[in-house]
């Protein structure tokens, strides 16, 4: 199952039927806390961007933290940092959250130990740090195929969003291949290791 890469993450409450005669909505659909720091970062700066798998698969990272954070356990309070993190994730101001992702994708280690998590978290670090991990190469990875650096009129170096029209296919879909199965090899690594997987 892991040669192949087929599934979407979809909000539902924003779905449209196809015979609906609506006008599409403007707005970037999804819900911030989850959104990639790419394609956020690309709304910030209000630049056209297409949505990949990619995003997906560090949405699916970032709604794993949030999980986390937010679930409530028997006789365990919420961490002050687990409080500072949901906070920062719940912002609607796209700049601050954009700067909260690249801190954690940039420096996971450091970001998972300052969030403090509580004890019934603590055996999800691993998972969640090699995700992060995981996310950031692909991010990195990516960015010679959705961005492009040139001179403005001042001569200063500046990074353009590429035209969709303009990726390489087949570079994203290798690069796709690749991130997806090294986080669902990573994710049942961790299921096996937690014997919740079975054998």
């Amino acid at each position: 199952h892991l040669k192949q890469c087929k599934g979407m993450i979809i909000d539902g409450d924003l779905a449209v039927r196809m015979d609906d005669i609506r006008e599409i909505a403007s707005f970037k659909s999804g819900t911030l806390p989850f959104m990639s720091e790419r394609v956020l970062r690309a709304s910030k700066e209000r630049s056209p961007s297409l949505h990949f798998a990619l995003d997906d698969m560090e949405s699916v990272l970032w709604l794993l933290i949030w999980v986390l954070v937010c679930r409530e356990t028997k006789g365990e309070e919420r961490t002050e940092g687990e409080e500072e993190l949901v906070a920062k994730l719940n912002t609607h101001d796209i700049a601050q959250l954009v700067d909260t992702k690249l801190v954690f994708l940039s420096q996971p280690v450091d970001s998972i130990r300052s969030t403090h998590l509580r004890p019934s978290n603590r055996p999800a670090t691993n998972l969640v740090r090699d995700w992060l991990d995981v996310a950031n190469e692909a991010r990195n990875e990516a960015k010679s195929l959705f961005l492009v650096e040139e001179m403005d009129e001042s001569g200063e170096s500046v990074w353009r969003w590429v035209e969709a029209e303009a990726i390489d296919k087949d570079k994203l879909h290798a690069l796709t291949y690749k991130y997806f199965q090294r986080y669902l090899e990573i994710g049942v690594e961790f299921l096996k290791r937690k014997e919740a997987y079975g054998s």
